[in-house]
């Protein structure tokens, strides 16, 4: 069985994700169904898809390092 040592961090990993998925449902909604990275975004949109991506990165190694 693995031991997390810092359970709190999910709680990063589940915001990041929020911020991720709304920030491309917009681009989804309004421009494309496929887009990868954030050329299609709005500037403040795409700093929410770059500040998603690094929570979930950093909840995940806070989680279980």
């Amino acid at each position: 069985m693995v031991q997390v040592p810092h359970p709190w961090s999910v709680v990063l990993v589940l915001v990041g994700f929020t911020l991720f998925v709304v920030s491309k449902l917009a681009v989804i909604l309004y421009r494309e169904r496929i887009s990868f990275g954030t050329r299609l975004m709005t500037t403040p949109m795409a700093n929410m898809y770059r500040l998603g991506y690094w929570l979930m990165v950093v909840g995940i190694l806070a989680t279980f390092l």
